[in-house]
């Protein structure tokens, strides 16, 4: 892979960190509007938030093997 491809791969994985950081917002409005009234919704958009902090974390080791590759 050549540095440019590497740069860009890079890019993409940053932008799917920040897509990610958007839905985490996103659900936790949808807590504290929805979750008060019904403990089923909090349940799922919790367990939505840790699944995305899954994937933000293995988006970070991927960026990170990038980075350390490029150098």
């Amino acid at each position: 892979m050549k540095r440019k491809e590497k740069l860009e791969t890079m890019l993409k994985i940053q932008e799917g960190i920040n897509q990610f950081k958007l839905l985490i917002e996103i659900q936790l409005d949808n807590v504290g509007k929805h979750g008060k009234d019904f403990s089923f919704i909090r349940k799922k958009y919790l367990h939505d938030i840790d699944i995305y902090n899954m994937c933000i974390i293995r988006l970070e080791e991927r960026f990170t093997k990038q980075l350390n590759t490029l150098k």
